[in-house]
């Protein structure tokens, strides 16, 4: 069939008409579906990003959000969040602006200490050291620590990090080595224990609860252990008694959450470890009478032993580490400097460090200054305030003394004892116009006795600067100037009397020189006498 031409040329109009529309239309449908990944891929971004951001929200509050609350306990800010490494904040002394933090990582049987402060005077390199004591009462430095520079510093020290969490150390940076008796910045090490909690019936829950103080007053508690079921709160105390007789509910902890729960307990950690407390924990709060991990808190105490009267150049520093294990104590000792080289027996004797009795427990003998030795006595009963740790030079010089530490009674805290000032060593008085080598050791003066003409040399034997300076009720006054190690200031004493010294850089560095007999005419050091 044939089409007509003005019918063949209307179709053909109408087809290009609706291959003109096909090709408006797809232009159309570009334009309208340009916006579209705009419109889609703006939110997409926006919905992803707390998917993405909130898992590292789920596992930083605890490192994150403890700082803060680090900083508002008066004493030992920390933040613990595994047994394995501490980050202590150290505070600015004297005005300096130092502040900043010093992480201590377990590494084996040494700790790495990194320190991390505002910086000091730029190229000044600052001695900083791990002292006994605490910031407000600083000992003798334990373990030098590499010079800070610019802010930093990292050290390897010999000590286990368990052995640096006893509670009696602290951090102290210097402003130079030429203005070392300046401090800047400092940081006590808190006391820290980890307690071992052990699954209960079969639940499969084992895990650690680490104790920290985190004030004077108040004790954080850290637990992590094997998950139970996913989202069940598990309620956790501390108990009276032990795991084997549970008493009542001591203290309230936080539920434990997917295996970890920390607690800031209104009780110090002192309080704690006298082996009366159990951590003890639930399968949920529907299922309360079903215990799935316990751990018993042992009772501790830490002694810090100092060297011993007349012990001189013998004088040894160290502690003692007393752990209850039932009706048995673990005694663990360490001491350094002096004859360390030589076995040495210790023993607990009844008594104290000025009136020792007779030996009541001997203890393992020590070999380079390390012994542990368990003794058949529950701590309680070491904890009477009637016994001392005694250790001696050699089993040939058995009559010398070179470190004593009191145990002090239950009621007595045992920071007290670490802080303690112990007798100063006494050395014997020389005969008429003779001399007195006395050593300035372990930030210790000693007391010493001359007659009227006699002669004392000081010498320094700390790798920090001393002096040895009279207080204003001296009969005379003298200053040794600055001591650096091994330097020696000797003084003549030519009038009878007291003579109060100390130390200008440490001033809770304090001994006396007794000068006896007749009272000749003033006699004093050129350029020393203050008269």
């Amino acid at each position: 069939m044939s089409i007509p031409p003005r019918l063949r040329s209307r179709i053909f109009l109408a087809l290009c008409s609706f291959a003109a529309l096909s090709l408006i239309l797809a232009a159309c449908s570009d334009d309208e579906e340009a916006p579209a990944p705009t419109a889609t891929s703006a939110p997409a971004p926006t919905a992803t990003r707390p998917a993405a951001t909130q898992p590292p929200a789920a596992t930083q509050p605890p490192a994150a959000t403890q700082p803060p609350a680090a900083t508002q306990p008066p004493v030992q800010p920390v933040s613990n969040n595994q047994p394995n490494s501490v980050v202590i904040n150290l505070r600015p002394q004297n005005n300096s602006g130092q502040d900043g933090t010093a992480t201590l990582t377990a590494r084996g049987e040494q700790t790495e200490v990194v320190l991390n402060l505002r910086p000091g005077a730029a190229g000044v390199a600052q001695p900083v050291h791990i002292h006994t004591g605490t910031c407000d009462r600083l000992g003798g430095v334990e373990y030098p620590l590499t010079n800070i520079t610019d802010g930093r510093s990292t050290t390897m020290v010999n000590a286990p990090l368990s052995v640096l969490r006893l509670g009696r150390n602290s951090i102290n940076a210097h402003r130079s080595a030429q203005e070392v008796s300046v401090y800047t910045s400092c940081g006590e090490i808190p006391e820290s224990w980890t307690v071992t909690l052990a699954a209960q019936n079969n639940s499969g829950q084992s895990g650690t609860a680490v104790l920290t103080a985190s004030s004077a007053t108040q004790t954080e508690v850290n637990l992590s252990i094997t998950a139970g079921a996913t989202g069940v709160a598990q309620p956790v105390h501390i108990h009276d008694g032990s795991c084997a007789t549970l008493g009542g509910v001591k203290y309230p902890l936080t539920s434990i959450s997917n295996g970890s729960s920390v607690t800031t307990v209104n009780v110090s950690l002192a309080a704690i470890r006298t082996g009366a407390f159990a951590i003890n924990a639930h399968k949920s709060a529907q299922e309360v009478s079903v215990y799935v991990a316990c751990g018993g808190i042992p009772g501790a105490m830490v002694i810090d032993l100092t060297p011993a009267a007349n012990a001189g150049s013998d004088g040894q520093n160290g502690y003692a580490l007393l752990v209850g294990k039932g009706d048995q104590t673990e005694v663990s000792v360490s001491l350094r400097g002096g004859p360390v080289a030589n076995a040495q027996p210790i023993h607990i004797h009844n008594g104290t460090c000025a009136t020792l009795g007779s030996v009541r427990y001997p203890l393992t003998t020590l070999a380079s200054g390390k012994s542990t030795t368990t003794v058949n006595a529950t701590l309680a009963s070491l904890q009477t305030g009637a016994f001392a740790i005694n250790a001696h030079k050699s089993a040939q010089e058995v009559s010398t003394y070179t470190a004593c530490g009191n145990i002090p009674g239950s009621g007595s805290a045992p920071a007290a004892t670490a802080t303690a000032a112990p007798p100063a060593p006494t050395a014997a008085p020389p005969a008429g116009g003779a001399s007195v080598d006395s050593a300035i050791q372990n930030f210790r003066l000693a007391n010493v006795s001359v007659p009227v003409g006699g002669t004392v040399k000081w010498t320094n034997r700390d790798s920090a600067p001393h002096t040895a300076t009279t207080k204003g009720d001296a009969p005379v006054r003298f200053n040794s100037g600055t001591l650096n190690q091994n330097q020696s200031f000797s003084f003549t004493f030519t009038r009878a009397g007291t003579y109060n010294i100390f130390c200008e850089f440490h001033p809770n560095m304090e001994a006396t020189v007794t000068v006896g007999g007749a009272s000749p005419a003033s006699n004093s050091v050129p350029g020393y006498d203050y008269n």
